[in-house]
């Protein structure tokens, strides 16, 4: 079985070490909001302009969690 250790130097590394801890809240919340997006542009009707927007931020919000998936592999 492998381990896997961090370090840190508080208070210097403070927002690193927030950040090691919290990031499982952080992908939940990121995933809530991809979900949010989802439902928006699933069930509202909106003018195409605003369509084209909320899909085009859904997209993004897809290929960050994507992009953070690949580079944890």
């Amino acid at each position: 079985m492998s381990k896997a250790i961090l370090e840190f130097n508080l208070p210097e590394d403070a927002d690193d070490f927030r950040y090691a801890v919290n990031g499982c809240e952080y992908y939940i919340a990121l995933h809530n909001i991809r979900e949010d997006v989802r439902q928006i542009w699933k069930h509202r009707e909106l003018p195409q302009e605003q369509f084209d927007l909320v899909d085009e931020i859904y997209q993004m919000v897809n290929q960050r969690i994507n992009e953070a998936s690949r580079s944890n592999d």
